[in-house]
């Protein structure tokens, strides 16, 4: 073993320095990265721990307090008072669709979290800045139709992968027929 260690070590000084530093510069490169892989792709750490299913969570959203009904006027109210002007406002299976003119940003915060007080969630919204103000556009969902959207998502995200996946095993070449197992 010492005979094997003292020639690699008589090979190594005989290369020239230059080369012997970039060996240990592209080496500790090398380390480095690798780590940094090893690192960002370790398996899941929670092993243990698995995700709620669909079915606890759909039951906890049952159990949430029932959804105060807001209406039209409840809205235009709300936003008068946070200095909001609403220029559109509609209902959808979910919740509101809205938009209007701010004279600051910080007006949309406001009526924000009053809907968040009445159960009502900016679920997408926009914030741009115009000649008049601020122009905003929001759609406000109640937390169980952004649950269920958020679920359906998955689900599809779900079927999408198997899907590929089965397209993937289907490219697979097939068996040659000699190299099939006898019956």
């Amino acid at each position: 073993m010492n005979a094997h260690i003292s020639s690699l070590r008589q090979t190594w000084q005989a290369r020239p320095t230059s080369e012997r530093r970039r060996l240990l510069l592209g080496l500790s490169l090398i380390v480095l990265l690798g780590g940094y892989l090893l690192v960002d792709h370790w398996p899941n750490r929670s092993v243990g721990q698995a995700s709620p299913s669909t079915a606890l969570i759909e039951q906890a959203l049952t159990r949430l307090p029932p959804q105060p009904k807001l209406t039209s006027p409840d809205w235009r109210t709300a936003a008068s008072r946070q200095g909001v002007v609403i220029q559109r406002l509609e209902t959808t299976p979910d919740g509101w669709q809205l938009s209007g003119l701010l004279s600051q940003p910080g007006d949309f915060q406001q009526l924000s979290r009053w809907a968040a007080q009445q159960g009502l969630w900016p679920y997408t919204y926009q914030l741009s800045r115009e000649a008049e103000g601020w122009h905003w556009q929001a759609q406000f969902m109640n937390l169980q139709a952004i649950a269920r959207q958020t679920m359906a998502r998955q689900k599809t995200a779900r079927q999408k992968t198997a899907r590929q996946t089965m397209k993937t095993q289907d490219k697979a070449p097939l068996p040659k027929p000699s190299e099939q197992e006898p019956q």
